[in-house]
């Protein structure tokens, strides 16, 4: 599993899983070795913070604009936030000889069989 999302859904999968746990079919062995994986993964760093000073004079309600900065800004603020960061890197999936035979033999059209191949990876990438 290459992200927390599809090693829950995996593990959703396997506790609604109404047979017997015991079944060879079962998903739960899977399930439990993706939320593993999945959690051992690094968290994500901040890539900014947003900052600003508060004055223990100012009138209530009025607060400094917030300065955004890459850097964290140690010196400078006394209330620091971190604003964003990274989006998860997913590993490009490609398309098994069967979801491509199964694209072709469903199409009529080289036009359709180019959509069903553009569909089938999105769906596949985006999820």
């Amino acid at each position: 599993m290459s992200d927390l999302r599809d090693a829950a859904r995996q593990a959703l999968e396997a506790l609604e899983y109404k047979g017997n746990i015991w079944h060879m079919d079962c998903p739960l062995e899977a399930a439990i070795t993706a939320l593993k994986a999945a959690l051992e993964q690094p968290e994500q760093e901040p890539v900014a913070w947003r900052w600003r000073m508060r004055n223990p004079t100012d009138s209530p309600g009025f607060a400094q604009p917030w300065n955004v900065t890459t850097y964290y800004p140690r010196e400078q603020a006394n209330e620091i936030e971190p604003l964003y960061t990274h989006p998860p890197r997913r590993e490009w999936r490609s398309l098994s000889e069967e979801e491509i035979g199964r694209a072709y033999f469903a199409s009529a059209t080289h036009t359709e069989y180019a959509r069903a191949i553009e569909a089938r990876l999105k769906e596949k990438n985006h999820e």
